[in-house]
């Protein structure tokens, strides 16, 4: 019997070109289903909305924090006043209400007017811009797209 086996594989020249052809397209297609499962695009996009929405949400706090601060000095100081803390990223990093101002790039907000303080981020590379809504306290949902502030 052994020396039937080592006959037969002394005699067979290894695999036939449609074999090959065949092993290589089973792998082809299940690479091609494994990048279409994990979708490198779609993550690094939601990466980009989850930074963008923590980078919104660091103003917002910050930006809370100096309201609350400015308003309960004696006497009351309008926390949008000229040179206020609460009027830039710059401004709160220098009040010490936000460690790293570094971390607001990208981040901007409009004139605060007595109805509504927006926060937004363009979130470049993401789905859409950030927004936070000072009278609802929502963060938008950048899958959905940016809401608007009024």
């Amino acid at each position: 019997m052994k020396d039937k086996l080592r006959a037969y594989l002394r005699d067979s020249k290894g695999f036939t070109l449609v074999e090959l052809l065949v092993v290589i397209a089973i792998i082809a297609i299940l690479v091609l289903l494994v990048i279409v499962a994990i979708n490198p695009i779609e993550r690094i996009r939601d990466a980009n909305d989850r930074n963008a929405q923590n980078s919104v949400r660091q103003a917002a706090t910050a930006i809370s924090a100096c309201i609350v601060k400015e308003q309960s000095r004696t006497p009351a100081v309008n926390p949008f006043a000229a040179g206020s803390p609460c009027q830039s990223a710059a401004n709160l990093a220098t009040g010490l209400y936000i460690s790293n101002a570094a971390s607001l790039a990208g981040v901007t907000w409009g004139t605060p007017a007595a109805a509504n303080i927006c926060v937004s981020n363009a979130n470049t590379g993401g789905h859409a811009s950030v927004t936070w809504n000072f009278n609802t306290g929502l963060v938008s949902d950048p899958d959905v797209g940016a809401s608007t502030c009024s």
